[in-house]
């Protein structure tokens, strides 16, 4: 009787489990927007979204089920659902094809706004685009977009140039927080593991305005991850490069309870040196590790977040051409910032509020041998500070029309130290002398900037925008190797004035007018002594550059097409330039003009599902307005053309980047040949949790030289990166 009713009861759990269920859901924009007409599909059955994204659909009651999600201007995704899902509301978001038209961005105006209002050039790089990558450095991740180059010799520790403008013109942020570094060519963000990017967004247009001194090349803005789709998730991944033998691994983990979100990630990478066609590039080998944490409350109108970036960087190489007489490398970089962001919704008189603090206490060792027959000298320096900001920022609109934002930014830097040891050794490896200086000590820089702006919509198709900032800027050293004390105070204005203004059949103008500045940082006016490229002295005499700016371009943004042409014109008073006093060894001056002007335009087009053509094109001239001698930093005209193909869980592309001649050097630069590079990047998706990534970057195996500094190496030869994703 007992055995009858447990075969009874077991008939009957079966009979439940085999009855289906009904599921709801809603599709959306990545705007947060409600999508009509998407189609979601589970085996044979469908269902269609209505007016407000709302579906309803029977699936079989499994542990686990997939739904496939398609739209016709939008790319397809699949997702899996668990038996948590079934009984809660289903928010699925799809990614247009041409993401211009509903991507908000926070950068050009500092409060989120549509892409397609915002006055200036600006450029989104997805997570899903920096997955694909598999890169190993910021710098790495924007290159192939318009207007985007790197300076310098090379290596792991790549700066990133916007439109022939570097050398701390362009701001680099972490989540709104500013980036300082004592490398010569300036920061490059290379601490931050890539795969904790929700996104980067590239500001090709001055913003002083917003962001103070260091933006008058525009601004690249990092911002990490903190939603959640799911209550835990996590994702372990493995990368490995046949060139330089460079393996990277990592996790991470996210979680959701409630108002909270905690997100956790480790990473390590190492490589070692890479490998040009003709051989070996000595001092190219790098070690870093990486770890991130970043927690979240999340209400209706209150978010609060507390996180910390941390990495420690070992025996980084510089690869040079002469680095088997004179190596270079950092024995240790060490980067720890930590940042607080408070933002309050409907705040006082309904406005919205943001304070944000960071604190960053960092160090840098750079070490330099000279070897002939014998080591004959070995160099030690030593650079550290405690960069630190503050900003307040109020934005309420007036009007239904017009918004008015303003704020106080102080950032700085305290406790600059930097110290300089040589050791000189005979033959017999004997320590002969010793030269101990420090070329800054405690070195402090503080800048106030005050600003407001405003953004008002003349009608639906017309939007204008405008502003005014005014910065304080103090610096005091106690001591360098020349002056025993030096102290001064400054204060600039800077203002701009932008209209964007859409037409019918997808046509956006826009063009802004700025006036923009630099003030020289800490190293260029006081340190000497030894770097990652050469020997360098400070000049405490150089005065701030001061620019104005013409920037204009139009965008045309369809359904499955977007195209961008772009023309700008920088004039830089007091332009602060760097050149070769004698051999090897480098200084700074102010020269009286600077002008670059250029073009850029980008494309992306979709002529079927599932096949992409992209592609984009710059072309920049420099010049000193007084002597006509060419300027520093240019890169040369280059065209980047590729197309992409979706087919089920595969995908493959294909460019070519494709640079002319550098015929025109600057001071300090060397004129290069051409290039064309190919690079190929495929992928599969086993499945939403699983991904695996295959590149081959430069199919041809060809050597060539991609920027004009004297003493910068070939770049790799034909390399192998595999890859694997796997979330959970």
């Amino acid at each position: 009787m007992i055995k009858f009713f447990r075969i009874l009861i077991v008939l009957i759990l079966s009979s439940i489990y085999c009855f289906g269920i009904i599921i709801k859901g809603r599709v959306i924009t990545i705007d947060g927007k409600p999508l009509k007409g998407a189609y979601v599909f589970y085996k044979s059955r469908k269902a269609i979204t209505d007016n407000n994204g709302y579906f309803s659909l029977e699936i079989d009651r499994k542990r686990k089920i997939r739904l496939t999600v398609t739209h016709e201007e939008y790319m397809g995704k699949e997702i899996v659902l668990t038996y948590k899902d079934y009984s809660r509301e289903i928010i699925i978001m799809l990614v247009p094809y041409i993401r211009q038209s509903e991507e908000i961005v926070v950068t050009a105006m500092r409060y989120p706004e549509p892409l397609t209002h915002v006055p200036a050039a600006e450029t989104v790089i997805t997570r899903e685009s920096i997955n694909e990558k598999m890169p190993t450095n910021i710098a790495d991740t924007i290159f192939d977009n318009p207007g985007v180059s790197n300076i310098g010799i090379g290596g792991f520790n790549k700066v990133p140039s916007i439109r022939g403008l570097a050398r701390r013109r362009v701001l680099i942020l972490i989540d709104n927080s500013r980036i300082w570094s004592d490398r010569r060519t300036g920061p490059d963000a290379s601490f931050l593991n890539p795969y904790d990017i929700e996104k980067i967004e590239v500001l090709r247009s001055p913003s002083s305005v917003f962001y103070g001194s260091d933006a008058i090349g525009g601004v690249i803005h990092i911002l990490t991850k903190e939603n959640f789709l799911r209550d835990f998730e996590g994702r372990i991944y493995l990368n490995f490069n046949t060139n330089n033998k460079e393996k990277k691994a990592g996790i991470s983990f996210g979680k959701r309870m409630k108002n909270f979100n905690f997100y956790f990630s480790l990473q390590g990478r190492d490589g070692e040196n890479y490998h040009a066609p003709s051989g070996e590039i000595l001092m190219s080998h790098f070690s870093s590790f990486n770890l991130t944490f970043k927690t979240i409350y999340k209400s209706e109108n209150r978010n609060i977040s507390l996180s910390y970036i941390g990495e420690i960087g070992r025996d980084i190489g510089k690869p040079k051409i002469n680095s088997s007489t004179k190596p270079t490398w950092y024995p240790e970089e060490r980067q720890n910032l930590i940042i607080f962001h408070w933002n309050e919704k409907k705040f006082i008189l309904g406005g919205d509020f943001s304070f944000r603090a960071y604190f960053n206490p960092n160090s840098l060792e750079t070490r330099k041998e000279k070897i002939s027959s014998f080591k004959e000298k070995e160099s030690y320096a030593l650079n550290k500070s405690k960069n630190y900001g503050f900003q307040f920022t109020y934005s309420k609109k007036i009007m239904e029309d017009l918004r008015l934002t303003g704020g106080i930014d102080i950032f700085g830097r305290a406790k600059v130290e930097a110290k300089n040891e040589d050791t000189y050794f005979n033959s017999l490896g004997e320590i002969i002398r010793k030269r101990l200086i420090y070329p800054i000590r405690n070195g402090w820089r503080n800048d106030v900037g005050l600003f407001i702006s405003a953004d008002y919509s003349w009608s639906s198709n017309l939007d204008l925008a405008g502003g005014l900032r005014i910065d304080f800027l103090k610096t005091k050293v106690s001591k360098t190797s020349s002056l025993t004390k030096f102290e001064t105070s400054k204060s600039t204005w800077t203002g701009f004035i932008g209209a964007s203004w859409s037409l019918p059949y997808g046509f956006t103008f826009f063009g802004n007018l700025s006036r923009a500045y630099r003030f020289p940082s800490l190293n260029e006016l006081f340190y000497t002594g030894i770097t990652g490229r050469g020997y360098i002295i400070g000049n405490p005499d150089l005065r701030p550059e001061v620019s104005l700016n013409i920037d204009t371009g139009m965008k045309f943004i369809g359904k499955r097409i977007f195209g961008g042409l772009y023309l700008f014109k920088y004039t830089i008073n007091n332009m602060i330039e760097y050149y070769e006093k004698e051999k090897g060894i480098y200084t700074y001056n102010n020269i009286e003009k600077g002008e670059i002007k250029g073009i850029e335009l980008e494309l992306e087009y979709y002529p079927v599902t599932g096949w992409k053509i992209f592609g984009n094109f710059h072309s920049y001239k420099g010049k000193s307005l007084k002597t006509g001698n060419w300027l520093n930093d240019i890169p040369p005209t280059r065209l980047i053309l590729g197309t992409k193909l979706w087919k089920g869980k595969f995908w493959g592309e294909i460019y070519g980047i494709f640079q002319k001649e550098k015929n025109n050097p600057g001071p300090a630069e060397i004129r290069i040949p051409e290039f064309s590079v190919f690079n190929f990047k495929t992928g599969i998706y086993f499945s939403p949790s699983m991904q695996f990534y295959f590149n081959i970057a430069n199919i041809f195996n060809r050597e060539y030289k991609a920027r004009p500094d004297p003493y910068s190496p070939f770049e790799p030869g034909r390399s192998f990166i595999l890859g694997i994703n796997y979330g959970f």
